[in-house]
């Protein structure tokens, strides 16, 4: 069990550790309101990170295929995610100090958005796949590995969003405004390229179905 936990760790802090959206969105949020700011974008991945990879552990013989049949579906939900949240960093306008410590609704809105964008990634699912093969990850169907496959998953995955929003929230404080503004707005610039990319190969594999 302390071995099979430990693995997940590691998947967790793999799968996570790579700069995407996500990564962007946990930065941002780092340097505009601290390190705890940081760590709530981060929250929202790690447990998408811990969900997918349970899907990947223990229900690869009905969600995986489904995942694979309907992934051009799956990527454009993403994509759609992507670019309301990149449109909204870009027209963002700064935050005082006391409406980055209030405002629950748009906390929460950003939360579920960094989920659901990260839990609409079929390749982060088909990674956890590959990943558990390579280093020889299995667990039953029942008992306790599942959820100590998650747990760990989970944990990796906040260790390195924790760490990240550390490193960030250095600049918190230190940055000039038009600093932080065009920080956002390069932050939504790319991720809108990212959900232009995930909408042209939702694109061509709808097409494809035709």
């Amino acid at each position: 069990m302390s071995v099979l936990f430990l693995k997940s760790i590691l998947i967790g802090l793999a799968v996570a550790a790579p700069i995407g959206p996500v990564g962007l969105l946990c930065i941002q949020a780092a340097l505009a309101r601290g390190w705890v700011a940081g760590c709530w974008m981060g929250l929202s991945a790690a447990l998408a990170d811990g969900v997918l990879a349970g899907i990947a552990a223990v229900g690869l013989a009905v969600v995986m295929p489904w995942l694979i049949d309907h992934q051009g579906w799956v990527a454009l939900f993403g994509a759609v995610i992507m670019t309301i949240i990149g449109i909204g960093l870009i027209r963002k306008p700064l935050e005082s100090d006391e409406q980055a410590a209030s405002g629950l609704r748009m906390h929460a809105g950003r939360f579920l958005g960094v989920f659901g964008m990260t839990v609409s990634n079929p390749m982060t699912a088909l990674g956890f796949v590959g990943i558990f093969a390579g280093i020889g990850v299995s667990v039953a169907d029942n008992g306790l590995e599942p959820v100590i496959l998650v747990l760990g998953v989970f944990l990796g995955s906040m260790l390195w969003w924790a760490f990240l929003s550390a490193l960030a929230s250095l600049g918190h404080g230190r940055l000039k405004s038009s600093t932080r503004v065009w920080i956002n707005r390069g932050s939504g610039a790319i991720v809108l390229a990212l959900a232009a990319l995930a909408a042209g190969k939702a694109a061509l594999w709808l097409a494809g179905m035709g």
